[in-house]
């Protein structure tokens, strides 16, 4: 069996796999780490090899596994094998956007690894990963909060100075995953108007027999767009139809689902629930501040709380 962590950019790897006569090899799978890249050159303008990041634009990687493909396809390889994205984030290493204070890079993190795991789930046979429930040392990809005493950030180095730290509470890009968690098994299409070079309202629909729910989100980087979004749910599944339904809300954004801005009310927030009985067409609006997320669910039921 033959495994390997790759970029793209080394053939050599494939054709080394392509070349070898043993009749007991196997591709099982391919799997690359996303958060940017090395630029083909030396990159002068910003130094040697100067990196690249997705985080500016995360559409960037929705031509990957076209990519890969080809590379695939040319040395006469299975174009089926799985691609797993072992390591995603929008901060890869000792980076940052906001250096001095971490707590604005959590809320990013929160919203910009769902816009990149977005391109990858759009693409055939690519699988990306969660990373990491807690970093070693870089605190922007932790899962959960685990370097933050009385409210204050506090330099936590792997197992130094853990006492008193918050146990079973989840930063805001846990809460993320959280919130996708809550969504039904069986995705359907979703469109977004507000969508462009990787920045604005990212939307994922879903549906199963229990109900339907619905997840957008604003990524915006360091930007500070905000958008009133009307989520047309359109016609709903037929086992929703006709019937009274809870809906409820789920939010993240700088004061709700967020450690720093509120201890108590740290891990994902429900921020409404109502019985509904809509028409054959649902819709509902929330606003979004810039790197927030909401997820709206239905499901069957004479109460909601």
């Amino acid at each position: 069996m033959w495994k390997w962590t790759v970029r793209l950019r080394v053939p050599w790897i494939l054709d080394r796999y392509a070349a070898d006569p043993s009749p007991d090899k196997r591709l099982d799978f391919l799997s690359w780490h996303a958060y940017g890249e090395f630029p083909e050159g030396t990159g002068d303008s910003n130094g040697p090899r100067a990196y690249h990041f997705y985080k500016g634009n995360p559409s960037e990687v929705a031509g990957q596994r076209k990519q890969l493909n080809e590379a695939l396809s040319s040395r006469g390889l299975d174009t089926k094998i799985p691609a797993f994205i072992t390591e995603t984030g929008i901060y890869p290493g000792p980076s940052f956007d906001n250096k001095d204070d971490p707590r604005p890079d959590y809320l990013i993190g929160a919203a910009g690894v769902p816009a990149l795991h977005y391109w990858y789930l759009e693409q055939p046979d690519t699988y990306p990963f969660n990373w990491v429930i807690r970093h070693s040392s870089e605190e922007r990809k932790d899962q959960l909060i685990t370097r933050s005493r009385n409210g204050e950030h506090i330099a936590v180095r792997g197992a130094e100075n853990v006492g008193n730290l918050p146990v079973n509470t989840f930063t805001p890009y846990g809460n993320a995953m959280a919130m996708m968690a809550k969504l039904k098994n069986e995705r359907v299409e979703a469109q977004s108007n507000a969508l462009k070079e990787g920045k604005g309202v990212y939307s994922i629909a879903t549906k199963d027999k229990y109900g339907a729910a619905v997840m957008v989100w604003n990524y915006q980087h360091t930007g500070t767009q905000p958008y009133r979004v009307s989520i047309n749910m359109g016609e709903l599944p037929a086992n929703l139809q006709g019937k009274r339904l809870c809906q409820r809300m789920y939010r993240i954004d700088d004061q709700v689902s967020n450690y720093w801005a509120n201890r108590e009310t740290a891990n994902l927030q429900q921020v409404g629930a109502t019985t509904i009985s809509p028409t054959r067409r649902h819709s509902v609006s929330v606003d979004l501040a810039a790197n927030a997320l909401q997820l709206v669910v239905l499901e069957p039921g004479q109460s909601c709380t």
